[in-house]
């Protein structure tokens, strides 16, 4: 994943609403790839937010926040 399509991810996994980067000229591209991929569902009745994470975006953004952050050693 890219790190704009991690952004929109991390966006559904943690908040309400859709995400702002749907504005974006490559949202809808990047939204529409993510429900073709499971990791977002539909809701067509159009009442607030259009998009929700789905169970494997959860675990996905779960997996992401599992990897420790690299540090940096100094070896002779």
């Amino acid at each position: 994943m890219s790190p704009f399509e991690i952004e929109i991810a991390m966006h559904y996994y943690c908040r309400c609403g859709d995400s702002p980067d749907i504005k974006v000229p490559i949202g809808p591209q990047t939204i529409k790839e993510m429900v073709d991929q499971g990791l977002l569902t539909f809701d067509p009745s159009g009442a607030g937010q259009q998009y929700f994470p789905t169970e494997k975006l959860r675990v996905y953004c779960e997996a992401l926040q599992a990897i420790p952050l690299p540090k940096r050693v100094w070896k002779l």
